[in-house]
C-alpha cells in the first residue's frame, strides 16, 4: 500500500498534478466501490451459480481437504521447491504495486489513456481487496496452519489487534486475492493479446501454491481468495468499459490535471 501511494505521489508531482486530480480519483474510487457493493442486485443466475460453486468448493476443502493436504505437504516438503515458489510470493503484494506504477509511468511517456485507466483500475482493485480481506480476516479469526494444525479453528472476532495479527489471519488469503485482483484487471484489459491472460492468471495461481506450500494458508483460504480477487478485478474492469464517463490525466504546456470524457458511441 505504501508503494502504491509513493509511486502515485511521485508520478503526480513529476507532471504537476494538483489536488483536483487526487479529489477526482478518490471520487472515482468511491463510485467504483459503491457499484461493486450493490452489484449483487443485478446478478443473473450464472453469477449466483459461480458464487455457490466456489463457496461449496471452499466448504468441502475446509471439511475434508485442508488438513490432509497440509499434512501431505509437510511430510513431503522439498526446500528446492519451496525456494523456487518463494519467487512468486511478491505477486500478491509487491508486483501489483509495481504493475500499477509501470502502467502509470507508461501512460505519461506514451500519452496512453488506456495505460492510465489500467493503472487506476489496478489501484482500485488492490485497495478494495485489501480493505475487504482485512475485514473478513478479523471477523473469522481463522488460525493459520503454522500456528495450529486444526483447520477447523475459527475464533471469530479476535477483539485484539495483537491477537489478530498473530493468530486470526488465515481466511482468506490476502496475497492470493491481491494477486488475482491485479491479474484479472490486466487479463481483461489486454485479453486481445492471447498470452497476457495466461501469464497473469498463472502467476497468481503460483502465488496461491506458494502460500499453501509454505504453510502460511490452508487450501480453502486460497480458493476463496482467488474467487474474491478475480470478482473484484473483473467487475471493476468491465464496469469501467461500460461506463461512458472516463477520466484521463491531462498534461499540456501550462496546464495539467485531469479531464473527463463522455463516450457517445463506439465502433
Amino acid at each position: 500500500m505504501f508503494l502504491i501511494i509513493l509511486c502515485t505521489s511521485a508520478a503526480s508531482n513529476a507532471v504537476g498534478f494538483n489536488s483536483t486530480f487526487v479529489g477526482k480519483t478518490l471520487k472515482h474510487n468511491y463510485l467504483s466501490t459503491r457499484d461493486l457493493v450493490i452489484s449483487p442486485i443485478s446478478w443473473d443466475k450464472t453469477d449466483f451459480l459461480v458464487l455457490g460453486g466456489v463457496s461449496a468448493l471452499t466448504a468441502a476443502s475446509v471439511l475434508w481437504i485442508d488438513g490432509p493436504l497440509n499434512t501431505y505437504v509437510r511430510e513431503n516438503y522439498n526446500p528446492g521447491v519451496a525456494n523456487t515458489l518463494d519467487y512468486f510470493k511478491p505477486v500478491g503484494n509487491v508486483y501489483p504495486a509495481i504493475s500499477m506504477a509501470g502502467f502509470a509511468i507508461h501512460s505519461l511517456f506514451a500519452k496512453s489513456n488506456y495505460s492510465a485507466e489500467t493503472a487506476l483500475l489496478i489501484t482500485e482493485s488492490f485497495i478494495i481487496n485489501t480493505v475487504l480481506v482485512k475485514s473478513v480476516k478479523y471477523m473469522t479469526g481463522r488460525t493459520r496452519p503454522n500456528a495450529g494444525r486444526d483447520p477447523h479453528l475459527w475464533n471469530g472476532p479476535t477483539g485484539s489487534i495483537t491477537t489478530f495479527y498473530k493468530k486470526g489471519t488465515s481466511f482468506y488469503s490476502g496475497h492470493t486475492s491481491g494477486a488475482f485482483s491485479a491479474a484479472s484487471v490486466i487479463a481483461w484489459r489486454y485479453r486481445d493479446i492471447p498470452w497476457v491472460p495466461w501469464v497473469s492468471y498463472s502467476l497468481a495461481t503460483l502465488n496461491s501454491v506458494q502460500r499453501v506450500y509454505q504453510d502460511s494458508h490452508w487450501l480453502s483460504d486460497t480458493i476463496y481468495g482467488a474467487m474474491v480477487g478475480t470478482a473484484i478485478g473483473l467487475f471493476l474492469a468491465k464496469n469501467h468499459d461500460n461506463n461512458p464517463y472516463k477520466i484521463y490525466p491531462m498534461v499540456q504546456p501550462g496546464a495539467n490535471g485531469i479531464t473527463m470524457v463522455l463516450e457517445i458511441g463506439k465502433n
